[in-house]
């Protein structure tokens, strides 16, 4: 398997990889201008060796369609969400167990706690 769009905050190591495998070109640490990289849906930033997670959510309905639509939409491989994402999908599962249809409103007390939980998500884009 060859591994391809290289990216790193060592210059040493990323002049190893030939410049058609690097996702961007070498650039030095002390550049105020060096710009962050896409890795598995996650935005990095080498300079400051940071994570950022953007997520979008749909406009919000207040029902289980609506809530796994969301829920589906958090694409975490590393599990570093891990801890917001089972709270939406604890949710998720109340909405199952109290046996709505699909696009019955949610009950108030799921309600509000699904938008406590979303409504950041609407103003924040990154986490």
């Amino acid at each position: 398997m060859d591994l391809k769009k290289w990216a790193s905050n060592t210059v040493e190591l990323l002049a190893t990889v030939p410049p058609e495998d690097r996702a961007c070109e070498l650039l030095s640490l002390d550049d105020s201008s060096l710009s962050e990289t896409k890795v598995l849906d996650m935005q990095w930033s080498p300079r400051e060796d940071t994570f950022a997670y953007t997520f979008h959510p749909s406009p919000i309905m207040n029902t289980k369609r609506g809530m796994l639509s969301c829920v589906a939409r958090m694409f975490d491989p590393l599990g570093l969400l891990s801890p917001v994402i089972f709270f939406a999908k604890q949710l998720l599962q109340r909405v199952w167990h109290a046996g709505l249809s699909w696009d019955e409103q949610l009950p108030p007390e799921i309600a509000d706690l699904w938008n406590k939980f979303i409504i950041p998500f609407s103003f924040n884009h990154g986490t």
